[in-house]
């Protein structure tokens, strides 16, 4: 106890005494507690008037058990399928705490692996000692259909000294393959192909998809709340296509902030890995990096459809391990298996990784691998840093595919007509057929996409600006943070500034750890430790572009602490390149020593402004199009004085600079531009501070392009099996349209081949096509050509809305195909006959009907096919 005495001869005067607690706390340490663990029971004194608090520490011993060797006692060496075998275990004790009575039980989680002999014994093992199962080794059979390579993991609970224990894991390799061969298959038949695995074929080329940020933006934040410890956490997000994996489909994907994801909903939100297969995971799991990881900042997991490529990326964004603070940047990539087809038809798994530190030597490092739903089947591609002989290492640039092994099947489009040329009188309309037929062959599905394209122009990607005061990323841990004294910054330049890391803790927290997450483009050259009034919290020594810079106290060689309302200071040198431009964004961290209460951090930014004056163009960006005779918004950010600007407008590269507008106050951030002039695929908005000509921002490159509204389609996206076809109804109105000649492109995306491009040309103005007064009756207008091969356009007017069926028949009466049977519109219309009955399959040569039947009564023609 401590009190406080009077004065006594004018000297103030402490007296310690020490008192006992009349009944023992009683306590239980877990059996699995680890040699050198430190306990912590916060203490609470009180006398009735006053209450101390103070925290009781115990270091836990126990034996600390680590496997240096085994052997299998099977036919060979090493196990392999379809064989039989003992496998015995060399531990050492490197405890503090001698083992005796010692005895484990072995379990997997491996389809191909059966335990025949479960429990066995060690004997005695005393404190810096070794011991062995040779005398009971466990007993294994692997099954013949296990593939060679296969990783089993073993769960070994070591129990020992009348109730501790600890558990071991094993990684047993079944089988050897080469290290440039693919791993599998499993059960269901996947395969794990890396970028190595050149002589197969199938090895995929890294090819990294940036979704982040920092860079084109494209992806969108998934909103994960996993900021640090026991934060943890999962969405669900409905997938653009339906996915198969390991044959069930799936619309919804559960995405977890520790690096795997899994189809279907659920809410689990492992950090702790294991092996795969096994039932201590989630089902129908895909698992790039499965690890213990946490987001900072703007570092967190993205989602991105690309709807051109038919492929869903799932990125997780320099995240960090929780053990080492490892950063990660990898993702996930799933192709819509209706446009990359496979043999089974399940979708194929792209893993990538940009950068990958696996480190985690506390909690088996990470998984990667894939399994079902079920937990019985799967490919472990790593655990415990374990890799099968045929799997590559993890390294920046590597790619890993998975897909079902086997034939696929290929679809061929055949598109008609090659283009379009109608026309129509002012008001009218014309409706066309774009025949698509599925060529290919049997059994193959082809998928295709129509987009309308104005031919003078193409689009590209797009880009996010950045900017902004320093933000704080909100926690329930308010006060806390960490500041340089500096707003701006001048490329070019090397500066040294002070780093201020405050405490604000109301439950004893103490901070023991800063970090502070350099841009690209700024470098640090030093750092100094940061002083504190309990010692100095050591730089990690980290220097470079984009470097890391952690501080370290507590435990580390400094030993130094922040607690609450303290300021420690630390001095660093940085250079910013002299390339730098716009906004740079620091992102940092503070850390406790985990005694209060969640959460055990705070983090936030610290974003420097240039010090000279500058414009952003945010708007437009690279790839946006801008419709004639529709308003387009142009957002810009003027920094460090630009009051007003001019704007000008380019309309090929190194053309001449057209003004849209003068006197536009910058302050507003937009600009409403009314579009005119001529299309093209080249055009750039310039934005000049008129204060300063020499200052001045340029946005990307995007396209003036016209509407595209006097097209439409009646089934823009849809499927094709083999030996069948579908007629899309294509419509152009020149409702609205002034007279003359309007062009636009059809662009065919499908999983046969190339794009297939459909040129469209539509003249309005005393065209042939539907006139503003509508015929008087139904009208069939025959078949083009006839005779034909291998298809002929049938064409009808009619006088209103009215439901309409279109026949073929044999010339014996015999039908042969539907070709329509639905209501239509007024007007003229077109309907391709390929030459194909209802099953798909090309009929003979020879003359058949064709019978139009609307509520005015039924008329028939003939057209010939001639082979």
């Amino acid at each position: 106890c401590r009190r406080a005495s009077s004065y006594i001869d004018q000297n103030f005067i402490l007296d310690r005494c020490a008192v006992w607690a009349g009944t023992p706390a009683q306590v239980t340490i877990a059996s699995d507690a680890t040699d050198g663990a430190v306990i912590a029971w916060p203490l609470t004194v009180t006398n009735g008037a006053d209450t101390w608090t103070s925290v009781v520490q115990t270091m836990v011993q126990a034996a600390d058990f680590t496997i240096t060797g085994t052997t299998w006692t099977g036919p060979g060496a090493t196990p392999d399928p379809g064989e039989s075998g003992g496998l015995e275990l060399s531990l050492d004790n490197n405890g503090s705490l001698g083992a005796t009575a010692i005895s484990a039980s072995v379990s997997t989680g491996s389809p191909w692996v059966n335990i025949n002999t479960s429990v066995s014994s060690f004997g005695d093992i005393p404190a810096a000692g070794s011991g062995d199962n040779a005398g009971a080794p466990f007993e294994f059979s692997v099954t013949p259909d296990c593939y060679a390579g296969h990783l089993a993991v073993l769960d070994i609970v070591v129990s020992y000294s009348g109730g501790m224990q600890a558990t071991l894991e094993y990684v047993m390799q079944v089988g050897s393959s080469v290290s440039n061969a693919p791993m599998g298959p499993d059960n269901y038949g996947y395969y794990a192909y890396d970028d190595t695995d050149t002589s197969s074929g199938e090895a995929p080329v890294y090819d990294w998809i940036a979704i982040d940020p920092d860079h084109d933006a494209t992806g969108t934040d998934l909103g994960l709340s996993d900021f640090g410890w026991e934060e943890d956490d999962t969405e669900t997000v409905t997938l653009p296509f339906t996915f198969r994996y390991y044959g069930q489909d799936y619309s919804q994907v559960s995405i977890c902030s520790n690096g795997w994801i899994a189809m279907g909903e659920m809410n689990l939100v492992h950090y702790r890995n294991f092996g795969i297969p096994s039932a201590g995971s989630p089902g129908a799991m895909i698992a790039p990096f499965w690890d213990n990881l946490y987001q900072t900042g703007s570092k967190r997991v993205y989602t991105w459809y690309d709807a051109t490529e038919h492929r869903y990326v799932i990125q997780w964004y320099d995240v960090r391990n929780d053990y080492s603070n490892a950063v990660q940047n990898f993702e996930v990539v799933l192709y819509d298996p209706a446009w990359h087809q496979t043999s089974t038809g399940d979708g194929m798994i792209l893993f990538q990784y940009e950068q990958v530190g696996n480190t985690d030597s506390r909690d088996g490092y990470a998984t990667v691998g894939i399994q079902n739903v079920d937990r019985t089947d799967g490919l472990m591609y790593t655990f415990w840093n374990e890799y099968a002989d045929a799997a590559a290492t993890l390294a920046s640039g590597r790619a890993i595919l998975f897909k079902p092994l086997g034939e696929v099947l290929q679809p061929t489009a055949d598109v008609s007509p090659g283009s379009i040329t109608e026309s129509a009188a002012a008001g009218g309309h014309v409706v066309e057929y774009l025949h698509i037929g599925n060529t290919g062959e049997a059994g193959s599905t082809l998928s295709y996409t129509i987009t309308k394209v104005d031919p003078l122009t193409r689009a590209g990607a797009k880009s996010l600006p950045g900017g902004g005061d320093q933000i704080v990323v909100p926690t329930n841990l308010t006060g806390s943070d960490l500041k340089l004294n500096a707003s701006e910054y001048e490329a070019g330049t090397t500066v040294t500034l002070d780093v201020a890391v405050t405490c604000v803790s109301n439950d004893w927290e103490w901070i023991v750890q800063a970090s502070l997450d350099l841009p690209v483009g700024v470098t640090c050259v030093s750092a100094g430790g940061i002083s504190t009034n309990h010692g100095t919290m050591d730089w990690n020594g980290s220097t470079g572009d984009g470097a890391l810079v952690v501080w370290e106290g507590g435990g580390g060689p400094g030993g130094g602490y922040l607690a609450n309302g303290e300021t420690g200071h630390a001095e660093i040198t940085l250079t910013f390149d002299s390339g730098l431009a716009g906004d740079v964004e620091f992102d940092w961290r503070v850390d406790g020593d985990l005694y209060g209460s969640n959460p055990h951090f705070i983090e936030g930014k610290i974003i420097l402004a240039p010090t000279a004056p500058a414009i952003y163009v945010t708007a437009p960006n690279a790839g946006d199009s801008a419709i004639i005779g529709e308003n387009f918004e142009v957002t810009f950010l003027a920094v460090n004085g630009p009051v007003t600007g001019t704007i000008e407008l380019q309309r090929e590269d190194g053309g001449a600079w057209e003004t849209l507008a003068t006197g536009v106050s910058l302050a507003g951030g937009s600009w409403t531009w009314p579009v005119t002039g001529d299309p093209g695929s080249w055009a750039v908005i310039r934005i000049i501070d008129e204060g300063d000509p020499l200052v001045f921002g340029e946005s990307g490159v995007f396209t003036v392009g016209r509407n595209l509204d006097w097209i439409t389609l009646d089934a823009p996206t849809g499927e094709v099996n083999d030996g069948d076809s579908v007629d899309v109804t294509i419509t152009l109105d020149a409702a609205g349209l002034s007279d003359g000649v309007y062009t636009a492109d059809l662009d065919i995306a499908h999983n046969g081949g190339a794009t297939i491009i459909v040129p469209v040309e539509f003249t309005v103005g005393g065209g042939t096509g539907v006139e503003t007064s509508m015929p008087e009756r139904v009208t069939l207008l025959g078949a083009h050509p006839n005779p034909f091969n291998p298809q002929t356009l049938i064409s009808f007017a009619l006088p209103a809305d009215m439901p309409v069926s279109l026949k073929v028949y044999s010339a014996e009466g015999k039908l042969v195909r539907t070709l329509l049977s639905d209501r239509q519109p007024a007007g003229t219309h077109r309907v391709l006959w390929d030459g194909r009955d209802g099953s798909g399959h090309t009929v003979a040569s020879g003359v058949y009907l064709y019978r139009l039947v609307t509520p005015e009564g039924a008329v028939s023609g003939k057209a010939a096919l001639l082979k």
